[in-house]
């Protein structure tokens, strides 16, 4: 087996030899369990290799790559799975397919900073995600908004970036129009980018 410090290299080696990662009586729980896991241990660059999208975007993106999903909540595991009811080995090989699909993607972005106009709209509006849980300090406005989107799937990443570029929130939209009309709905018209 190859030495290997990133998820994708795991995964590789985990499709040749699935009980040596997961046990002998291993199932698809097992590989979203170890998953999980993984996760919650890496760092960003053990999730991501050249050229290839951040594996933490691989549930949402799925949702957007599917026909039909089960729900917006359960992150892989869940749409595989119900994909290919008590089927463990089809599940395996589907996620080791749609894997090998989002491994091939190629992330667009685009960025615009927002005008003041759209800062005021949206400093005016009624919406909670820019308001910061400490009342004591002012709430975050966006200077800037970042919009991704990956190959092969609708759904539309959208993060909002502070004066220093630092990201301060983002959120994900099914698809494109869902993303437009909830930035329509958040800055009006004053943000004509997207």
């Amino acid at each position: 087996m190859k030495e290997c410090n990133n998820i994708y290299c795991i995964f590789d080696e985990l499709e040749k030899r699935k009980a040596m990662f997961l046990g002998n009586g291993y199932t698809f729980q097992s590989l979203e369990s170890f998953t999980t896991g993984y996760l919650l241990a890496a760092n960003k660059q053990q999730l991501e290799q050249p050229d290839t999208p951040n594996f933490g975007y691989f549930s949402t993106w799925l949702l957007g790559h599917i026909d039909e999903n089960y729900g917006l909540a359960g992150g892989f595991f869940w749409q595989i799975s119900n994909r290919n009811l008590n089927d463990d080995i089809k599940a395996f090989d589907d996620f080791f397919y749609l894997l090998r699909v989002f491994k091939t993607s190629v992330i667009n972005t685009k960025s615009t900073v927002f005008n003041s106009q759209a800062r005021n709209f949206s400093i005016d509006g009624s919406v909670k995600r820019f308001i910061d849980q400490n009342p004591d300090e002012p709430p975050k406005v966006p200077y800037s908004v970042r919009w991704i989107s990956i190959t092969y799937s609708t759904t539309i990443w959208i993060e909002f970036l502070d004066e220093n570029n630092k990201v301060f929130n983002e959120t994900w939209y099914l698809n494109p129009k869902e993303a437009k009309d909830a930035l329509e709905k958040e800055f009006g018209g004053y943000l004509r980018m997207f």
